[in-house]
């Protein structure tokens, strides 16, 4: 069931854990739906071109600005700063 109340979380991160879920779920009284999108990074390649591809495996819907969403970000700052910055030019 998708409504005004769905927030989606885009995942760059590990997969969270269905309390973290229900967490959100009850603090913020929405139904969360996680997108994972896995990123799996090769440092001797150019980083930019790689997340560009990661961002491009999302569904489109979810980053038309008619979605409500949330980001967790990966752990390696450098990707965290490539998918905010293309996110953004989204």
């Amino acid at each position: 069931m998708e409504d005004n109340r769905t927030l989606y979380i885009i995942n760059f991160g590990r997969k969270l854990h269905e309390n973290i879920i229900k967490e959100i779920e009850t603090k913020y009284k929405t139904i969360a739906i996680e997108e994972i999108a896995k990123v799996n990074l090769n440092l001797s390649k150019n980083l930019y071109i790689q997340i560009i591809d990661i961002i491009n495996t999302i569904p489109k819907n979810l980053l038309d600005g008619n979605k409500k969403i949330c980001v967790n970000f990966p752990g390696l700052p450098i990707a965290a700063a490539y998918i905010l910055v293309e996110l953004h030019a989204k």
